[in-house]
């Protein structure tokens, strides 16, 4: 847009050219700042490649493209905790709009850094209530949010909770599960507590190799199931854009980890 005025404006005024890229300056001063995310990573830049293009692409479809609209900023601790609060202080004096963080010790030190911007920790399996980062699942307070990648009971309940709110009307929902997966008993210890919590009638269907899938949804159609949760397992996740598209297929609501 900048480029056409500038065009139609030489073509006007000839010889007064040269005051444009003042006027450019000046309008560029007025525009808001692009805003920042930031990335602390406890891993070094050649091991984060992969986490860090998965994370352009995920902005990239919510139409944030880095260097047009968004910028990232991101540091990495090459396995050296000590590091990890001068790495997050570097990046608390960008002022960004959040800070994602990638493991239990670096989120423990951001929290000490800031108190006020927001930061999004990923890939944990440790309790942020027991560590003192949010007062509770259901009211954390604070600025600490992120994944959580857990079988316990509030966990689930809070899972099942967000399906209902963004679909909210269903009362039958299949669990999808590996069950020779370490967390598929905690699971099923969890699920049915939590889904009588939230009104809701459960089936459980198990996986153990990609040829059952196709079996285990038509078990859930023919149950009548209205919604799916498809728990954290690796199992499940190297499948996940089979199960996905499938779901997709059926047009159910689901919760996937």
């Amino acid at each position: 847009m900048l480029d056409t005025g500038r065009r139609a404006f030489i073509t006007l005024l000839g010889g007064a050219a040269a005051a444009w890229p003042l006027a450019a300056r000046a309008q560029r001063a007025q525009q808001p700042a692009m805003p920042v995310v930031g990335v602390m990573s406890p891993l070094s830049v050649a091991t984060a490649a992969r986490n860090l293009s998965a994370l352009r692409n995920g902005l990239r479809d919510l139409g944030y493209t880095e260097g047009r609209n968004i910028k990232i900023e991101s540091r990495f601790a090459d396995g050296v905790a000590e590091r990890f609060a001068a790495l997050v202080a570097d990046l608390v004096a960008l002022k960004p709009a959040a800070i994602l963080v990638g493991s239990t010790t670096a989120i423990l030190a951001a929290r000490k850094v800031t108190r006020t911007i927001p930061l999004i920790w990923f890939g944990s399996v440790d309790d942020p209530v027991a560590l003192g980062l949010v007062e509770s699942f259901a009211r954390p307070g604070g600025n600490v949010t992120g994944f959580l990648l857990s079988s316990d009971a509030r966990m689930v309940s809070k899972r099942l909770q967000l399906l209902l709110d963004a679909a909210p009307g269903f009362s039958r929902v299949g669990v999808l599960l590996a069950p020779d997966y370490a967390t598929a008993d905690g699971t099923l210890k969890s699920i049915p507590p939590a889904a009588r919590g939230l009104g809701l009638d459960v089936g459980v269907y198990e996986v153990r190799s990609e040829t059952e899938l196709e079996a285990v949804f038509a078990a859930a159609a023919h149950d009548g199931m209205q919604a799916l949760y498809v728990s954290e397992t690796p199992h499940l996740l190297t499948h996940r854009a089979e199960i996905a598209a499938k779901v997709a297929s059926m047009r159910l609501p689901a919760m996937y980890l």
